[in-house]
C-alpha cells in the first residue's frame, strides 16, 4: 500500500517522499529510518530512493514494508484507512422491492443501483408468479432543459467550484463539468502538463530583490512538481511590487500574506513553462504582471 508521508527519525517529523528523496538520495539510509507515524511502529520503506529521474518507472514514494503485520497503534492517524477485505463471496445480492399494485413489482438492487436510464422500467408478474416481463412507462412530466452557465472571472469560478463542482459550465470556451478545469498541486497530482487550467494548492509569498535592486514578490507553491525535464520543482512566479498598487481585496491579501509569511491557498488560471535552468514558472500573458493578477485568487489555507 502506498503512503503519502512517513515519520522520519532524522527529521523528527512527518515528511513527503520528495523531501526524503532530496535528503537521502546520496546518503546512507538506515532500514529503520521511516515508520507509519510518530506514535506508530509499523515500518515504512522509501521506494526508488537510489534511482535518478531518468530511471524512474514511478517517482519515489513510501510504502509499507513487505510482510508487515498491520498492527498499528491505537493512536495512529492512518488506522482509519486500513480496511480488511473478506475472502468469502456470496451469490446472493440484497434487493429492495416496491409493489404499488397487485400486478406490478419494482425490484432494486442495493449492491447495483438502477442506472438513471432504466428508471421507470417496471416488472410485471403473472398470477402464477413465474412469467416476468418489463416495459418502459411513459412519464407525465415535461422535460426541463437548463441554460449553459457561462463563467469568466476566476473568483466566480472558484466560488462555484466550492459549492457545485460537478455543474456543467462554459469556461474558457469549453463546456464541461466544472471540476475538470481544476488541478490541485499535491502529492499524487504533481505531474503537470502545458495545458491551461486552474491550478491550486498551498502557497507562500515573500519579498525579494532582482539583480537591478527592484523589489519583487516571489509567489511559490509548496508542492514540488514535474513538468517535462524539470523534476521536483516548486512552480512559482515573480511579480513586481509596483503592480500591487491597486487596492482590490485580492491585492491586499497577497501583500498581507507576503508580510506575515503565513501559507495560503492560491489559485492560478493559466499554464506553466520550464526555464533554461529547469525551473517551473507560471506563464504571463503578454508578459504582464497586471494580466497575471487578474488570473490569481487567494484564500485562507485549510487542511
Amino acid at each position: 500500500m502506498k503512503h503519502d508521508h512517513a515519520y522520519s527519525k532524522h527529521f523528527r517529523d512527518d515528511i513527503p517522499p520528495e523531501t526524503a528523496y532530496d535528503y537521502f538520495h546520496n546518503r546512507p539510509l538506515n532500514t529503520d529510518e521511516f515508520r507509519c507515524s510518530k506514535n506508530c511502529p509499523v515500518p515504512v520503506t522509501l521506494v526508488n530512493v537510489k534511482n535518478t529521474p531518468d530511471k524512474w518507472r514511478v517517482p519515489p514514494h513510501f510504502k509499507y514494508r513487505s510482510g508487515y503485520n498491520g498492527k498499528h497503534s491505537s493512536t495512529c492517524p492512518n488506522i482509519s484507512k486500513m480496511t480488511k477485505v473478506s475472502n468469502q463471496t456470496t451469490q446472493h445480492h440484497a434487493t429492495q422491492t416496491y409493489q404499488p399494485s397487485g400486478d406490478i413489482l419494482i425490484e432494486l438492487s442495493t449492491s447495483n443501483p438502477t442506472p438513471y436510464e432504466d428508471v421507470g422500467t417496471l416488472q410485471q408478474i403473472s398470477s402464477s408468479g413465474k412469467t416476468r416481463k418489463t416495459y418502459q412507462s411513459k412519464s407525465d412530466f415535461p422535460t426541463v432543459k437548463s441554460r449553459d452557465i457561462h463563467l469568466s472571472k476566476i473568483s466566480t469560478v472558484v466560488n462555484r467550484y466550492h459549492s457545485h463542482p460537478n455543474d456543467n459550465v462554459t469556461f474558457n470556451g469549453t463546456v464541461a463539468p466544472l471540476s475538470t478545469f481544476f488541478q490541485e498541486l499535491k502529492y499524487g497530482q504533481y505531474r503537470l502538463s502545458f495545458e491551461q487550467k486552474i491550478y491550486h494548492g498551498k502557497a507562500t509569498a515573500k519579498k525579494v530583490l532582482n539583480k537591478n535592486g527592484e523589489e519583487l514578490i516571489l509567489l511559490e507553491f509548496n508542492q514540488k512538481c514535474q513538468l517535462d525535464d524539470a523534476v521536483f520543482q516548486k512552480p512559482a512566479v515573480f511579480i513586481s511590487i509596483n503592480a500591487l498598487t491597486k487596492t482590490s481585496p485580492q491585492h491586499r491579501k497577497l501583500l498581507k500574506y507576503c508580510q506575515s509569511g503565513e501559507v495560503f491557498h492560491c489559485y492560478v488560471w493559466g499554464k506553466f513553462y520550464v526555464t533554461s535552468d529547469l525551473k517551473i514558472r507560471v506563464a504571463k500573458a503578454d508578459n504582464s504582471d497586471f494580466n497575471l493578477l487578474q488570473n490569481l485568487y487567494f484564500e485562507v489555507w485549510s487542511e
